[in-house]
């Protein structure tokens, strides 16, 4: 029961910070206090969520890419400079890209810029 009820809990935490992370809050902190009522078999839990700034879009920066390889990027990219960030749209955008192993396959991180709230995203091939 224990494991079950702390896979639903870690599932539930992870879609709040999805949803913070969809709309560009990479500074996210988010603190879990858990209080158990063992007489009644119930655990509360108190979530403190620390969103910081939405972050937008920056550049797409490409590294050690052939020119194929960049046109492929940049013509498949839609998130548009200035749009509000999400990390999920980048996840997405790598896994549709390069999970069929058909090329070469690139490392991404993103460059957050904490003073202008922009995330730029650099593939190094």
């Amino acid at each position: 029961m224990n494991g079950v009820f702390s896979r639903g809990t870690d599932k539930g935490l992870n879609a709040i910070k999805t949803a913070y992370l969809k709309q560009g809050y990479l500074d996210l902190k988010m603190t879990v206090e858990t209080k158990f009522d063992e007489s009644a078999g119930v655990a509360n839990y108190h979530i403190v969520v620390e969103e910081g700034k939405p972050y937008q879009m920056g550049e797409i920066l490409i590294k050690n890419a052939s020119e194929d390889e960049e046109k492929r990027i940049r013509g498949k990219w839609q998130m548009a400079q200035g749009a509000v960030f999400n990390v999920e749209y980048v996840k997405g955008f790598i896994k549709k890209m390069f999970d069929d192993r058909s090329g070469r396959t690139p490392r991404v991180r993103l460059q957050p810029d904490r003073v202008k709230q922009i995330a730029n995203v650099l593939f190094t091939f």
